[in-house]
């Protein structure tokens, strides 16, 4: 397999794709131990000769139906406006799909190590900002393949369309050629000056979402944190483990209470938190639920572009087991949906007592 592939497709001029505030808020971020980046663990239960390079073929041929995995951020000349995204001249698919064995007994507890050493290596700013890894060496007949994605490519709903071309896409032929040539400097000088006009228009909407979001965040001085064990700072070190249930059960459970299986799933967290902190001698009484809300941008606009906000909601956990905890379920779930049109990503969120603190020092 070549370094580049050239497809013999219509030629396109060149295209300023700036790099989202989102985009940008992410790569700011990315400055600490633990890389701004998620991964998903695919178990694929029939191999069927599925080898590196058959996989390396297989993600090729549906790459090209998403433009970004192709793409790559880079700086601009000062005066020329924001980083943006470009094709990489260099894309080779051998630098983003490998291979690594799980360790001896490859069991369970193995896999996840290897997963884990997979998701915490950081994807170079070089190249577009993905991997896909082949865990081989697993017991049974099967293999598991780990799916990185910085979250600067793609978050909330615009990770699981990712995921869904690369799984379940078919080969697609891109209808332009590949790589497209960057913009000039002139045209993204000009192009940075009419979206700096366009922003004094917006000023005043620019204003009120501004105190919007700083209202939503606690305002200027938001309440201080009870003291606990769980106000640390985080570091690199991570482990993977596994909570299994009947999806019907929790489905079943939630829809009694006119709840959805994110609500469910955001009262357990909130709970297991609650025993763990009991368990250490430790007694919050309120805990605060970080949720990322995330959406598709309006139609017409690229693939993966989204939007994505925190919605906080204070929880206070029942005192009682479990049953008591799925009653006080439609008092506790989130009240503030997304706007009508828009999707719910998965509950990627977790809980934390109220306290605020950078993005950056808490990690992913």
């Amino acid at each position: 397999m070549t370094a580049v592939t050239r497809e013999s497709v219509r030629q396109c001029e060149p295209v300023i794709e700036r790099a989202s505030p989102s985009d940008q808020m992410f790569l700011a971020m990315d400055s600490g131990e633990v890389p701004e980046q998620f991964g998903v663990i695919l178990m694929l239960d029939e191999v069927g000769g599925l080898d590196l390079d058959r996989a390396r073929r297989l993600i090729a041929e549906r790459v090209p139906a998403v433009p970004r995995l192709r793409q790559q951020l880079i700086t601009v000349p000062p005066g020329c406006g924001g980083p943006i995204w470009i094709d990489a001249p260099g894309f080779d698919i051998r630098r983003h799909v490998r291979a690594v064995p799980c360790r001896e007994p490859g069991d369970e507890p193995a896999l996840l190590e290897a997963a884990l050493s997979v998701i915490m290596r950081p994807l170079p700013r070089t190249a577009p900002l993905w991997s896909a890894v082949l865990v081989t060496g697993h017991t049974g007949n099967t293999l598991a393949l780990v799916i990185v994605l910085h979250h600067a490519l793609a978050h909330g709903v615009g990770g699981l369309a990712v995921l869904a071309q690369l799984i379940d896409g078919a080969a697609r032929t891109p209808e332009v050629s590949f790589p497209r040539p960057a913009p000039a400097p002139a045209s993204l000088a000009r192009d940075a000056f009419a979206s700096r006009l366009a922003a004094l228009r917006r000023i005043a909407r620019s204003w009120h979402l501004l105190r919007e979001s700083m209202g939503a965040g606690g305002g200027l001085r938001p309440p201080r944190a009870a003291p606990c064990s769980l106000n640390q700072p985080t570091g690199p070190r991570r482990q993977l483990a596994v909570v299994r249930a009947d999806l019907s059960a929790v489905r079943a459970a939630a829809h009694r209470h006119g709840a959805t299986i994110n609500d469910a799933l955001l009262v357990a967290v909130a709970g297991a938190l609650r025993r763990a902190l009991l368990r250490r001698g430790e007694s919050v009484g309120t805990l605060v639920v970080t949720v990322p809300v995330s959406g598709r941008r309006p139609a017409g606009g690229p693939r993966l572009a989204t939007w994505s906000a925190p919605c906080w909601w204070p929880y206070r956990p029942p005192a009682t087991c479990q049953t008591a905890c799925s009653r006080s379920l439609p008092r506790s779930v989130p009240t503030r949906r997304p706007r009508p049109g828009h999707r719910r990503s998965p509950c990627w969120g977790g809980c934390s007592v109220p306290w605020r603190r950078s993005a950056a020092s808490a990690g992913t």
